[in-house]
């Protein structure tokens, strides 16, 4: 539904020459995803205890990760109201190496059976970027 709004509005706009169409097309992502089905484990706090949540890495690159989490396991991030920080931990598929990635909600979206996170990584660490790298290439 979002999409169509978009869609009107930019015609719209365009047709009254207040937005050009290359403008609009413009990809907004500072790096290229890669897609993956990688299992991630999340460590969050809730209500100052640590805890560690399962789900899947189904995209990631330099900047940030799109995870799945299935629904109804008391994870925090179905609550709208929220964007919490979290750290996410991601095991290589070469090497078995784990990368540590500190992270804030960018998007989210939750259905009956899965939550869905649209993350960016907050200032990670040189290891991390390296091992990140090498997964990527």
């Amino acid at each position: 539904m979002a999409s169509l709004m978009e869609k009107i509005l930019c015609d719209y706009l365009e047709k009254e020459g207040l937005l050009t169409k290359p403008a609009f097309n413009t990809e907004r992502r500072q790096h290229l995803r890669k897609g993956v089905m990688l299992p991630v484990k999340t460590l969050c706090t809730e209500d100052g205890e640590a805890c560690i949540f399962s789900g899947v890495v189904t995209n990631i690159s330099r900047g940030g990760a799109m995870v799945l989490f299935p629904k109804g396991f008391g994870i925090p991030f179905e609550s709208n109201d929220e964007h919490p920080r979290f750290e996410l931990c991601v095991e290589s598929p070469e090497n078995g190496e784990e990368i540590y990635l500190d992270c804030e909600t960018r998007y989210r979206s939750v259905n009956d059976d899965q939550i869905q996170l649209g993350t960016a990584f907050v200032k990670p660490k040189k290891k991390s970027v390296q091992t990140l790298n090498r997964l990527l290439n």
